[in-house]
């Protein structure tokens, strides 16, 4: 892989200064850690995620304060408890068939490539599914973003203008979306200054985030307003059949404008958030696959389709068999350590702390050089190679892994409350997939090049081809 700087820098000077020591966002020192127990501190004792400057304003940065990734004390506890009903088990199993329908779209779009032999971007690709699934889960409309989708013309204006939205929010580069964000960033001193300028005078890239965000908003407060005079309505409906006769008549018309069951706005009546980003579940998938079709990996992949053929090629899983998947749940989390979600986890100290005899006063950022700590010889036995076993029980290698020093999803009060989620859609959709193909690099991918933002992806895409799988009865 081709590192660039921050993670290289990272494992540069953690070889050269050992698991502690201080990097720097231009003015504003970070204390690293680079030790599973440093970072277990770091992350257990340290709740408020240390986020780098914004440009928002007034009324704006007032409601950032309140989203689930920037708010903190009480306040965190709270909205936290708001998501997690989303998060367990019973909710999860009713959106197996959403997403076991959104991966089977992936593999009808894969299908079309194979059947002409032409290599596709399998990350850009992933990434369309995602955004269907966190789209319907999050908003309860569907988005018809995949190429094999017949439905994808026939968006209505409702929901192409937010899909718009997601991905104004979610696509710029997270330091060099405005003109604005570089200056914000070498003079802090000027912070107050430079939001106000960019306040009242926006660029093209600031007006087109705010104008997405803003849509975001007004649709969020448009469902909770539309559920809770649903939820009073039906404290004192008598006419029992009602709800029926208008679910039939949503699904006669083929659109439902309105809060699903389940969805991320109905459980969050009562708190305000954003919704999920679908990045990191598409880059896990992505890079996963990446690293099976490399040829040092053919045996990997080998006991990887084995397993999924003594399940069966043509069965789907239910919720409870994704737990007969052991091997390609590692092969995921394997990947997960070479590649991980967000290689750099970041908090504000909130008390005076003491890090491998240093003194660290409160309010100072600190951070947890994930990347660099999973990529580590210190704590795993030959980093470099792809190995699953490290996460199969009675292994030498699983022996062998550090404790503490896996986190792909963080750790603490801020791990990732979607993980569960992220863990079950990318499972089905390594299933689907490998149930029909296995995928073959492209030579110009025997090196991936990676972007460096908040997250890590691949910078040219995953370029592969298909291979079909001979069917079953050929198997013997």
């Amino acid at each position: 892989m081709k590192l660039g700087g921050i993670f290289k820098a990272h494992q540069k000077y953690a070889q050269k200064y050992g698991p502690i020591f201080v990097a720097r966002n231009v003015h504003t020192p970070i204390v690293m850690v680079e030790s599973p127990e440093l970072a277990r501190k770091v992350l257990l004792q340290n709740n408020y995620r240390c986020v780098f400057p914004n440009l928002l304003h007034g009324e704006d940065a007032k409601f950032e304060e309140s989203t689930y990734l920037d708010t903190r004390g009480d306040k965190l506890k709270t909205v936290r408890g708001a998501w997690q009903p989303f998060f367990f088990s019973g909710s999860l199993e009713g959106f197996m068939a959403l997403m076991k329908d959104s991966a089977d779209l992936l593999v009808d779009s894969v299908e079309m490539y194979a059947r002409n032999g032409a290599a596709m971007d399998i990350h850009a690709m992933i990434g369309a599914m995602t955004v269907q699934v966190v789209g319907t889960t999050a908003f309860g409309v569907n988005f018809h973003t995949q190429a094999a989708d017949k439905a994808s013309e026939k968006n209505s204006s409702y929901v192409k203008h937010l899909l718009q939205a997601m991905y104004d929010i979610m696509a710029p580069k997270a330091f060099s979306f405005s003109m604005y964000t570089p200056p914000l960033i070498l003079f802090p001193f000027a912070g107050p200054l430079i939001k106000r300028l960019a306040h009242y005078f926006p660029d093209e890239g600031l007006t087109r985030v705010k104008a997405g965000r803003q849509v975001i908003i007004d649709i969020v407060k448009e469902l909770l307003a539309q559920r809770r005079e649903e939820l009073a309505g039906e404290q004192n409906r008598i006419a029992k059949g009602l709800g029926k006769l208008r679910a039939s008549f949503a699904e006669a018309t083929g659109e439902r404008r309105g809060v699903a069951p389940g969805s991320f706005v109905d459980l969050l009546v009562n708190a305000t958030d954003k919704s999920t980003a679908y990045e990191t579940t598409a880059n896990a998938l992505a890079f996963t696959m990446y690293l099976l079709s490399k040829p040092e990996n053919a045996e990997k992949l080998a006991k990887l389709t084995a397993e999924i053929d003594t399940f069966g090629r043509e069965r789907v899983p239910t919720f409870e068999e994704l737990d007969k998947f052991p091997w390609l749940e590692a092969c995921l989390r394997e990947g997960m350590r070479v590649f991980p979600p967000v290689p750099t986890l970041t908090r504000e100290a909130e008390r005076d702390m003491d890090l491998a005899g240093y003194k660290v006063p409160r309010g100072t950022m600190l951070g947890v050089a994930v990347f660099s700590m999973h990529n580590n010889p210190a704590y795993w036995q030959e980093p470099e190679r792809y190995l699953p076993e490290r996460f199969i029980e009675g292994t030498p290698e699983c022996a062998a892994k550090p404790a503490h020093g896996y986190l792909p999803f963080g750790d603490g009060l801020r791990q990732c409350i979607g993980l569960r989620f992220a863990i079950m859609e990318a499972k089905i959709t390594l299933i689907r997939l490998y149930q029909r193909f296995t995928f073959e690099l492209q030579a110009e991918q025997d090196s991936l090049e990676l972007r460096e933002t908040i997250t890590i992806s691949a910078a040219k895409g995953v370029l592969v081809k298909a291979i079909p799988r001979p069917p079953t009865n050929n198997l013997f």
